[in-house]
């Protein structure tokens, strides 16, 4: 009993890492198809969409667990909205965009009116 436990644990990990494969294979591919750059002015718009669908796939998530019928179902619905929210995490990193920017005169460059350590 144990052991089949542990296989199917091993199985939800498996179609987690296999979705989150695709989903972010798949992201990649759009963002190369659509030549998204970083610099472009319409790059900050890609951080409402991404966020949107991250709250959608974890309001699937609950949507999906809700079902104790059919926990088994439910459970791996969750693992591939699991993978699907691993690849899409990746979204902004692959798309270049990589933070805010910081002020062009930190404590390296003399400029003590932004101080690192107050953030």
């Amino acid at each position: 009993m144990i052991a089949g436990r542990l296989a199917w644990r091993g199985g939800e990990l498996g179609l987690v890492l296999a979705t989150a494969a695709i989903v972010t294979l798949a992201v990649h591919g759009l963002l190369v198809a659509m030549r998204f750059r970083a610099g472009d002015l319409v790059s900050p718009g890609l951080g409402p969409v991404w966020a949107a669908a991250m709250i959608a796939i974890g309001a699937a998530a609950v949507l999906a667990d809700r079902d104790r019928r059919r926990a088994l179902r439910g459970r791996l619905r969750v693992a591939v909205l699991a993978g699907a929210a691993v690849g899409l995490a990746m979204a902004p990193l692959m798309a270049g965009l990589l933070g805010t920017r910081q002020p062009p005169f930190t404590i390296l460059a003399g400029d003590m009116a932004f101080r690192t350590e107050s953030v």
